[in-house]
């Protein structure tokens, strides 16, 4: 019994982060016009859904990786939520364990609250991709900093793919990072080949299937552009209708309300982009200063930055379906934003104001959703 007590006095951060972000979120859904089972069965969960009753029965829904959907059809809607929430958990214990054994970031807490009570916090409780993304990510990242079971890392590497088709920019950073380390003599090459061989062939079984079933393996991208009417795009693009559709009102809106929404929608975007490029120059600049590519620094540069460029390198068509980049749900479950917040901390009063605005996103995006509202 005493060794429960002190586990939870050791770990009180963690507890007092992840309840905290279950009971605002669940007094949100708790107010709105839907019930819980509705709630979980809302925009993508649908599709989720179908491929796991059915299959793969179109072209349009391959945007939709697997993961989420062999769990549902092996574990039940409920049993995906618990493993969500479970892997939510796990991540707040990851995400202190790299704060404070690996950067010497005290206030673990803080930066704990700022990702619990985010958006990440929100779908984490649903049948979305957010939380196993996140753990996935997160764990390999911690793999590779402590230098560690690269078989694993590479597992977990591929299981992102497997969950999120943008996994893929955190194979490329870390394949960046051990290639740096090995050069340095820092990780032997065999260590390369342990966590390569099991990422790539659990990243292209989607891929494998894909040729098999449709004979196009990137059939999932081609139906962005023609089922889900996407239109290339790039940052400078993006952010140029982004801009456009925040300061002015000569787009297809269905009311007062919508317009509002997707302005706000798209000033979300736009916010949490700017300061993951911030954090993204910030890194940069210590390792100018310092005159040394520390490699882990290398690896959440890299993986920001691939991010952000790939988030916005297709939008929706602002003439027909605003809003153009509504993937700030995106930006905030990348495990980067956290890590380089503890690696190059902020002072604490800095780091504590930054959960306000977090919330009010968090609070809007739960709200919205719950209501059956397309906003995030």
């Amino acid at each position: 019994m005493s060794k429960v007590v002190d586990f939870l006095k050791k770990n009180k951060d963690v507890f007092i982060a992840f309840f905290a972000s279950r009971l605002m979120f669940a007094l949100l859904m708790l107010i709105s016009k839907n019930s819980y089972p509705t709630i979980l069965g809302l925009f993508d969960a649908e599709h989720y859904r179908t491929i796991a009753h059915y299959g793969y029965i179109s072209e349009d829904i391959t945007a939709f990786f697997p993961m989420i959907p062999l769990l549902i059809r092996f574990t039940g809607d409920i049993g995906l939520v618990i493993i969500n929430e479970l892997a939510f958990l796990v991540s707040l214990f990851i995400l202190k364990d790299l704060l404070i054994k690996e950067y010497q970031f005290k206030d673990s807490l803080l930066i704990l609250l700022l990702f619990a009570l985010s958006p990440m916090g929100f779908f984490s409780m649903l049948e979305y991709t957010e939380s196993l993304f996140f753990l996935f990510t997160l764990g390999a990242f911690a793999l590779f900093k402590k230098k560690k079971h690269p078989w694993l890392m590479g597992i977990l590497m591929g299981l992102s793919v497997m969950t999120r088709s943008v996994g893929a920019l955190l194979f490329f950073a870390v394949f960046a990072g051990m290639c740096v380390d090995w050069i340095r003599k820092k990780t032997r090459f065999v260590d390369i080949v342990a966590a390569y061989v099991p990422a790539t062939l659990l990243s292209l079984s989607y891929p494998v299937y894909l040729q098999i079933a449709f004979g196009k393996w990137n059939a999932f991208v081609e139906t962005q552009y023609t089922y889900w009417i996407r239109i290339h795009s790039n940052i400078f693009y993006t952010t140029y209708w982004s801009l456009r559709y925040v300061f002015t009102d000569k787009f297809p809106h269905d009311g007062m309300d919508t317009l509002i929404l997707f302005k706000v929608n798209e000033f979300i975007s736009l916010l949490l982009m700017c300061f993951i490029i911030f954090l993204v120059v910030r890194e940069v600049i210590a390792m100018v200063k310092n005159k040394k590519v520390e490699t882990d620094s290398l690896v959440l540069v890299l993986f920001s930055l691939l991010c952000v460029f790939f988030i916005t390198s297709t939008i929706r068509d602002p003439l027909i379906d605003c809003p153009t980049d509504s993937f700030y749900r995106y930006y905030a479950g990348m495990f980067s934003i956290f890590i380089m917040l503890g690696r190059k901390p902020f002072k604490k009063d800095v780091t504590r104001m930054l959960i306000y605005p977090m919330v009010m996103i968090s609070i809007v995006t739960a709200v919205y959703f719950s209501r059956g509202v397309f906003f995030f």
